[in-house]
């Protein structure tokens, strides 16, 4: 499943003109929280970013008297490949590790394993058209819910019978009905997560959720590569840029 490249399409010039002026200034108000985050580290910068993420998509749905069809249990986004920063993997790792122990990282460890050997040799195109769930999947729910990176905390659905069919047949290139206000927010507040971040020294590509879980819980120079300002991951596969 692809996210629609043009989100604004569809929309009146007038609302278009309307929506891009509240997405700027969601992108400037995030680029100054951020500042003063990411000045204190890369990791009260994460934080704050998503939190951030979060209120861009509440108040996109205030905005269009709209709610969204996810809900708990809900799980089929949970089957979609996702990208993430390395500053968001590790704070995944770290999550899991301060909540909920050294079995639950085990159990985290085991599954990346068995979830990366299915990948083995895939492209990225052959790996977004399969429907494995993720590591983290656990009883329908995401077991890192309050560490889950931007791009998962951006996803919405104003159909789940849609996010179902996708998922049943993930050969089939189809986007989730979604809302045009609340994407184009999010993506304001990621745009500033990431520039600011990168601003302050951080690395911003994206790499494959799994394929930077398994070499981050493998390799444990991983860390010490991004900690000392140098890319996290050398076997993972990244995501294109824009």
């Amino acid at each position: 499943m692809h996210l629609d490249p043009h989100p604004l399409a569809h929309l009146d010039p007038r609302e278009r003109d309307r929506l891009n002026q509240v997405t700027h200034a969601c992108y400037d108000m995030a680029r100054r929280k951020l500042g003063s985050a990411m000045a204190s580290g890369h990791e009260r910068g994460r934080r704050i970013a998503m939190r951030l993420m979060d209120e861009a998509v509440s108040t996109g749905q205030e905005l269009q008297r709209m709610s969204t069809a996810c809900k708990p249990g809900c799980d089929a986004c949970c089957h979609l490949r996702v990208d993430a920063t390395a500053q968001e993997i590790f704070g995944l790792i770290d999550y899991v590790a301060e909540h909920q122990g050294a079995a639950a990282m085990q159990r985290l460890h085991t599954r990346v394993d068995t979830f990366r050997a299915a990948m083995a040799g895939l492209d990225r195109e052959a790996r977004l058209r399969r429907n494995d769930p993720c590591p983290l999947l656990q009883d329908g729910r995401c077991s890192a819910y309050g560490a889950r990176p931007l791009m998962c905390r951006r996803h919405h659905s104003l159909d789940a019978q849609a996010c179902q069919a996708i998922k049943d047949s993930p050969e089939i290139d189809s986007n989730r009905p979604a809302s045009a206000v609340v994407d184009m927010m999010a993506l304001a507040v990621l745009g500033a997560y990431l520039d600011e971040g990168a601003a302050h020294g951080m690395e911003r590509t994206h790499w494959d959720l799994v394929d930077g879980l398994h070499e981050a819980l493998n390799d444990p120079q991983a860390r010490l590569r991004h900690e000392s300002g140098d890319p996290a991951f050398v076997h993972a596969m990244s995501a294109p840029t824009a």
